[in-house]
């Protein structure tokens, strides 16, 4: 334990001059040879379906996973539905123009017409240059009603090269807002009306099948609040 202790350390030592904490992290997988989780608040073991692979990454280790392979972890403790931040490294082998789902993090309790329900995704969408997050409530109304989001496009994602990416939101009594981080930069953002889960889903899962082409991960972190743009910008630096 003292040794996984160091990793997560030496991973936020770089943000001494930010308020970001060990305390702040609820969950941390840096892949370094295993997809089980080093830090967890909740189970940190992965399941689900795949074969996964591993190679260099952005630092030490990263995981391929295939396009037909997913990873599974348990949402609860792991991640709140009030507020929080996902971040990780991704390095595609698709260009982010090819008609595909690409799903890098997903939670939800299923889907109600088109609607996603009671869910905290990261997505590039279908058909468009487009990468999205998205949050909802778990009310079966239409697809338009009770869902929010922050998106940016277009992407021009070249495959194999790295990118960072981050997503914070909050619905509290101090505010509502979700933010979109590309390599350290704001670039997508909504306010003032975020929709969070009404019930936590069970699971998260880290890509999807029917992707088409492999995607390498790597550090994939969950924080239990959203992180400041100066922090996120020094983590990506």
């Amino acid at each position: 334990m003292r040794y996984l202790s160091l990793i997560l350390i030496s991973f936020l030592c770089p943000l001494a001059s930010f308020a970001v904490e060990a305390d702040d992290v609820l969950f941390f997988t840096p892949f370094e040879g295993s997809t089980d989780a080093e830090t967890s608040a909740g189970a940190g073991r992965a399941t689900g379906r795949l074969q996964p692979g591993f190679g260099p990454g952005v630092r030490g280790r990263a995981v391929i996973l295939g396009p037909d392979d997913f990873l599974t972890y348990a949402f609860r403790d792991n991640c709140l539905t009030d507020e929080g931040t996902v971040m990780m490294w991704v390095k595609p082998e698709w260009r982010s123009d090819d008609d595909r789902h690409h799903y890098l993090f997903r939670a939800s309790t299923g889907n109600a017409g088109g609607k996603g329900l009671n869910a905290v995704m990261l997505y590039k969408y279908l058909k468009l240059d487009k990468l999205m997050f998205y949050t909802s409530d778990g009310r079966k109304t239409s697809p338009q009603e009770g869902r929010s989001f922050a998106s940016f496009e277009p992407l021009r994602w070249e495959p194999g090269r790295w990118i960072h990416l981050a997503a914070t939101w909050t619905s509290t009594l101090a505010g509502a807002e979700m933010f979109l981080y590309i390599n350290g930069e704001r670039r997508g953002a909504t306010s003032g009306n975020v929709c969070v889960p009404d019930t936590a889903p069970d699971v998260f899962h880290l890509g999807a099948r029917g992707s088409g082409k492999p995607t390498w991960l790597d550090d994939v972190l969950v924080f239990s609040r959203p992180l400041l743009a100066g922090e996120i910008a020094d983590i990506y630096a």
